[in-house]
């Protein structure tokens, strides 16, 4: 199974360093202790071998809080009916089947929100260098399928949209 915990490092800094921030902007307190984190959630048959997996990158949170007793299977049949879930419920079946949650990853762009939102525009760029390695260590690890293009594409939001549409084309191909 893909690990992620090489990424607590990059998070503990993220976390403090938007902290500290909105600190200074004189944010309250509350509000920065209402903010939730987002880890990627690693389906337990996700693909060891580089470029076989499949991923799916959301916008942010929403607000979602983390349970750590609530597995990738039980998040997405909860969440099935909105657009989002509905997506992954969709790619994911038509590759994987009935067990799909098992073999994809859910990761979110923007790692901080707000409980019960989405990040301001303030939050959002007050965390973006962090999302861009953050983004780009999970792309290490987890070597999605990409079609050769991983090293050619510079922008890394660009990038993670050619891989998924080429991931998709990459299994559709192997069939």
């Amino acid at each position: 199974m893909i690990d992620l915990k090489s990424l607590d490092g990059f998070y503990d800094e993220m976390f403090k360093d938007v902290s500290d921030y909105l600190h200074a902007k004189n944010y309250s307190d509350e509000y920065i202790m209402n903010l939730r984190s987002f880890r990627s959630q690693v389906g337990v048959d996700y693909p060891t071998e580089e470029r076989k997996g499949l991923v799916f990158y959301g916008r942010a949170t929403n607000g979602w809080n983390e349970d750590d007793h609530e597995t990738l299977k039980d998040i997405l049949t909860r969440q099935r009916f909105r657009p989002f879930f509905n997506l992954i419920y969709w790619v994911g079946w038509t590759y994987y089947g009935d067990s799909y949650y098992d073999n994809i990853v859910w990761s979110n762009i923007c790692k901080i929100a707000p409980d019960g939102g989405n990040p301001s525009d303030t939050l959002w760029c007050v965390q973006y260098h962090h999302m861009v390695e953050i983004i780009k260590k999970e792309m290490e690890i987890l070597s999605p399928a990409d079609g050769g293009v991983r090293k050619n594409v510079k922008q890394p939001f660009i990038r993670m949209a050619v891989l998924m549409l080429l991931s998709l084309t990459d299994r559709r191909d192997a069939r």
